[in-house]
């Protein structure tokens, strides 16, 4: 169980990172906050 939340973890955080990188290109940093208020 504590395996797969730190799957999931593991999967929000890169899928963050990969919404953050294209929002940096577009210049646009809107998406970056919910997912750290969410994750933190």
């Amino acid at each position: 169980m504590k395996k797969l939340l730190l799957l999931f973890f593991v999967a929000m955080a890169i899928a963050t990172f990969a919404q953050n990188q294209i929002n940096f290109e577009q210049g646009n940093f809107d998406f970056f906050r919910p997912f750290f208020i969410v994750n933190y």
